[in-house]
């Protein structure tokens, strides 16, 4: 009797921490560190705080502050595109106070991937790299800018520990004499360039104040390499779980001894029918939440509304089969159990595949972690409850599964 109590007391556990996840995964709002603002969907965060107006986001969001630039919003969202701008701020908004403005522009190419991130290169090939790519700025920069003068250049390593190659020189652009810094670095398999410009003339130091306050949000590849193979291992070692659990074998298949204690809607049967609908509203919630979001990638879009989708379906579906009370009814519900981690497995699978070759996006641990939990989460659930609708006795005697 003990150890019946006992283990009822396991099961109930594990229903309350899948419920709980499943609660939190459906409620979780992600929040920017208001010290560490990130830049759009890029791997740049700041802390520049309210010095400085960005006109990217604030474009793009219709802040009213921006009055004057919204009134040409589609000329301006086609220059950023056009110029792979992320990041365009400036210290007024007014232009005759107007004196500093800061600008980001985000671009990879096969060489640049190669490089991945310059804190990668050695001391010896990171001279060599630098030299061949301030030469080739200045060259840029004296076909691009009238009365040039370079002032100077060389690389700067950041409070963060970012490197940089810089090039610092004074120019006259639209007819007034400007001093400008270009500062570009390299991670993530991405060439950054911060463009700095000034009304006036100001020192190399004030000018690297500005570019500590930017940080990275690095990606190993080191770790994401680890991370796939790990996901691929718990697919195959899931794959072979659910062959050999599905299998029937005949010696084992007694029938159980009907039982009219058991003949009713009770116990772990009602808890599951409970927690179908509880669940069911919880994704519906979700589904609504991810449909609204326009910001991710397209076949991120696609399968979450498909796996929230498919998912509502299995869920709904189950508990109308609850309700009919048919004998067939148990195996239709193991089967949908089936088909939900199946699902949950592939889709996850896909977006974790995808993220690999994604380089619009720096993905972190955290992602795969989620989506690791993800998969784990539904796989426990279903599998703890093929083996419930399979053994328990009130399944069977209720929907007279068994011989009398």
């Amino acid at each position: 009797m003990r150890k019946n109590v006992f283990l009822r007391c396991i099961v109930i556990l594990l229903f309350v921490i899948l419920f709980t996840t499943s609660f939190v995964s459906a409620t979780e709002d992600n929040t920017n560190d208001n010290a560490n603002l990130q830049i759009g969907n890029s791997d740049i965060y700041f802390s520049l705080k309210n010095d400085y107006y960005d006109l990217v986001s604030g474009i793009q969001n219709d802040d009213e502050q921006f009055a004057t630039y919204l009134t040409q919003k589609e000329n301006y969202l086609a220059y950023f595109e056009a110029n792979n701008i992320i990041y365009d701020a400036v210290n007024s908004l007014d232009a005759e106070s107007l004196s500093q403005e800061i600008v980001i522009t985000q671009s990879t190419n096969s060489t640049i991937q190669q490089v991945y991130n310059l804190k990668m290169l050695s001391s010896e090939s990171l001279d060599e790299f630098s030299s061949t790519f301030i030469s080739t700025l200045k060259e840029n920069v004296s076909s691009s800018f009238e009365d040039t003068t370079f002032l100077s250049e060389g690389t700067y390593t950041s409070a963060s520990g970012d490197i940089y190659l810089y090039l610092v020189f004074s120019a006259t652009v639209n007819e007034s004499p400007m001093q400008l810094a270009y500062y570009c670095s390299i991670v993530n398999g991405r060439a950054n360039l911060f463009t700095l410009q000034y009304l006036s003339s100001v020192s190399d130091e004030e000018m690297h104040s500005v570019i500590n306050a930017f940080s990275y949000q690095e990606r190993d590849t080191t770790l994401s390499f680890m991370v796939g193979l790990v996901f691929f291992l718990i697919f195959i070692g899931i794959l072979v779980f659910f062959f050999f659990m599905m299998r029937k074998k005949k010696d084992k298949d007694v029938p159980v001894e009907y039982n009219e204690k058991y003949n009713r809607f009770g116990g772990f049967l009602l808890l599951y029918f409970v927690l179908l609908i509880l669940n069911a509203v919880l994704i519906l919630f979700d589904f609504i939440t991810v449909i609204a979001i326009s910001s991710v990638s397209t076949i991120f879009l696609v399968t979450f509304v498909l796996q929230d989708a498919m998912t509502l379906g299995i869920l709904i579906y189950n508990a109308i089969l609850l309700w009919k009370k048919k004998e067939e009814t148990p195996k239709k519900v193991i089967r949908n159990l089936s088909l939900l981690a199946i699902v949950t497995i592939v889709l996850c699978l896909l977006r974790i595949v995808y993220s690999f070759f994604d380089s619009s996006y720096v993905y972190s641990t955290a992602y795969y972690a989620q989506e690791m939990i993800l998969i784990i989460r539904n796989v426990l659930y279903a599998t703890i409850w093929i083996c419930y609708f399979r053994k328990s006795v009130r399944v069977k005697s209720y929907y007279r599964e068994v011989k009398k």
